[in-house]
């Protein structure tokens, strides 16, 4: 989740690196109408990393890491 952030600071530093996955947060998903049209508690409860991650990056930039 905070390889950008991550690879911001290697870039900073003169280091490129390469991305790999190593944990996958989706999986598989049976579709249908309910799939699209109910919200999943699930996902609004992973938001939070979402916002973290970006407060991060400008905490970072702010900082004068990235």
């Amino acid at each position: 989740m905070h390889f950008k952030r991550a690879n911001a600071c290697f870039k900073k530093q003169g280091i490129y690196a390469d991305a790999y996955v190593v944990e996958y947060l989706t999986g598989y998903e049976e579709l249908s109408i309910s799939y699209y049209l109910l919200p999943k508690f699930d996902v609004i409860i992973g938001w939070h990393w979402i916002f973290h991650e970006i407060v991060g990056y400008y905490v970072y930039k702010i900082a004068g890491y990235l």
